[in-house]
């Protein structure tokens, strides 16, 4: 029976969330290690958001700058968590086109 490939995904939560790929290969026994950066996490106080409506616009600006972007709104804190591979000041300036004011916390 021919040897076989193992592949094992594993998703790493750091500050920067790293997506950590292991390849198995048992030939050598002995797995590699791929990393890539997938984004990193910011958060922001959207005091004026205050409904499902204010929480759509606001990730589509976002997701249209980064169509990969995980958006997460939080309605009750008024906040935003973003993970994305663009800056910063980029999803503060998608945000604002929303028509909200934004504050990185």
């Amino acid at each position: 029976m021919p040897d076989q490939f193992v592949l094992e995904t594993r998703l790493v939560q750091t500050s920067y969330n790293w997506l950590g790929l292991a390849l198995d290969l048992p030939s050598t026994g002995n797995p590699t290690y791929c990393l890539m950066r997938k984004g990193f996490t910011m958060k922001f106080h959207v005091p004026d958001m205050s409904c499902a409506h204010c929480t759509a616009a606001i990730t589509d600006k976002i997701t249209a700058l980064d169509p990969d972007a995980n958006v997460t709104t939080e309605l009750d804190g008024h906040t935003v968590e973003v993970v994305t591979t663009s800056s910063e000041a980029s999803v503060v300036d998608a945000i604002k086109a929303a028509g909200y004011e934004a504050t990185p916390i």
